[in-house]
C-alpha cells in the first residue's frame, strides 16, 4: 500500500474542512478532522496458531483491523489483518499511520491536525481522546 494516500486524498483544505465541520457539531477545537478505532472479525478457530488468534477480551478467535474515518464517512486509511490478541495500541504503532500524520498532517501555525480515537489509543499532538480518560 501506498503510505502517501492521506496526503494524497486528504488535503490540507479538506482537513480543515474537516476539524471545522467536527468543531461546529461538537463545540471543541481540538483540530480533530477524523477518528480511529480497531475492529475484532471473528474467525474460526484455526489449526495452527491458536494462541496468536485468540482475543481473549472478546472471547473468539479473530483478526483485527484498524480504520480511520472521516466525518462523511470516507476510510481514510485501514490497516490490517493482524493478529486477534493485538492491543489497539500496537495496532496503530505497526500501522505507521503517525508517522504519516507527522509528516503530513501539521496545519497552520504548526499546529497538528489530529484523529479522535478511545482510551485504547497513546494521546499524541496527532491523538487525541476525551478529557479524563487514560
Amino acid at each position: 500500500m501506498d503510505h502517501s494516500t492521506i496526503r494524497i486524498y486528504f488535503t490540507q483544505g479538506r482537513v480543515a474542512e474537516y476539524a471545522a465541520a467536527i468543531t461546529r457539531k461538537t463545540g471543541c477545537d481540538l483540530r480533530v478532522w477524523a477518528f480511529i478505532d480497531g475492529t475484532v472479525r471473528p474467525i474460526c478457530k484455526p489449526k495452527h496458531h491458536q494462541r496468536v488468534m485468540y482475543n481473549g477480551h472478546k472471547r473468539v478467535h479473530a483478526m483485527k483491523f484498524q480504520a480511520t474515518t472521516s466525518p462523511d464517512g470516507l476510510i481514510c486509511h485501514l490497516f490490517g489483518p493482524v493478529e486477534g490478541r493485538r492491543h489497539d495500541a500496537g495496532v496503530f504503532c505497526d500501522s505507521g499511520l503517525k508517522q504519516q500524520l507527522a509528516q503530513h498532517m501539521m496545519g497552520p501555525g504548526n499546529i497538528p491536525y489530529a484523529l479522535y480515537g478511545d482510551p485504547a489509543y497513546p494521546l499524541s499532538p496527532f491523538l487525541q481522546k476525551a478529557q479524563g480518560q487514560r
